[in-house]
């Protein structure tokens, strides 16, 4: 099975050519889920959430990612700090199927 060219330039242009780094190792089978799973993410999108975030999280008014993007400039500093601002969601926020009672998983249920 071979890789759509069409395929591989989004992924280029979305810098991630990588997804499809061990697709020698897959079979038929895995070959095709991911391609079914790749298709369906909208890479504009998320990359467009990201950089919002960016923004958020470097609200430095002098230095905009956006701006430097679009003039073609590398926001290297910023960037190589944004895995210290990234952190987990606090447990406090997040549930676990382990810690929930029998009545509000029921109640879940009941709403799903």
């Amino acid at each position: 099975m071979e890789i759509d060219s069409a395929l591989k330039q989004r992924l280029t242009d979305a810098n991630q050519a990588h997804l499809l780094a061990y697709w020698p190792e897959l079979n038929d089978e895995q070959r095709q889920i991911l391609l079914n799973d790749i298709n369906q993410i909208d890479f504009d999108r998320v990359t467009k959430a990201y950089n919002g975030i960016k923004q958020e999280l470097f609200a430095d008014p002098t230095i905009s990612v956006n701006e430097g993007l679009k003039q073609g400039h590398q926001v290297e500093t910023q960037q190589e700090n944004i895995d210290d601002l990234m952190e987990p969601v606090p447990d406090s926020v997040s549930g676990s199927i382990d810690n929930t009672s029998k009545e509000q998983l029921e109640n879940y249920r009941q709403k799903g």
